[in-house]
């Protein structure tokens, strides 16, 4: 399967922003299961520490819409198990991959850490990758 994006392998600052908020309002996270992003926390992961979920869908549309305001963007739906879903269409969304017809794996995970005025959920995609039919 081809792979579009793998977020193990970018060099992006990803984990920053989640990291900070581990260290200040749930040390233990880190501590059981290593710094988000680092070797020893993809270890966990892979190992099943962290619960992710895989769904598989087909690329419903690719192109531009326009928004409630008139706006115009440039989307991508997917048909995932029958839920919609319209991501837009930068970064790895752009890719040539990533076509109507398309069969899909797509790959997340989410942390969420409790705080004082309530939850904060971290939603990333993990893996995003065609299948070949």
């Amino acid at each position: 399967m081809p792979v579009i994006f793998d977020l193990k392998e970018s060099k992006s600052p990803w984990a920053a922003s989640v990291n900070e908020v581990l260290e200040a309002d749930w040390p233990e996270y880190i501590e059981s299961n290593g710094v988000v992003g680092s070797r020893q926390w993809w270890q966990s992961y892979e190992a099943g520490a962290m619960p992710h979920k895989k769904k598989s869908g087909v690329v419903t549309f690719v192109g531009e819409r326009i928004d409630q305001f008139n706006e115009q963007y440039d989307a991508v739906e997917i048909d995932l198990d029958g839920s919609l879903i319209e991501y837009d269409r930068c970064g790895y969304w752009d890719s040539e991959d990533v076509a109507v017809g398309t069969r899909l794996v797509i790959e997340t995970f989410e942390i969420c850490v409790k705080q004082k005025y309530g939850p904060t959920t971290f939603i990333f995609e993990r893996l995003v990758e065609t299948i070949k039919t």
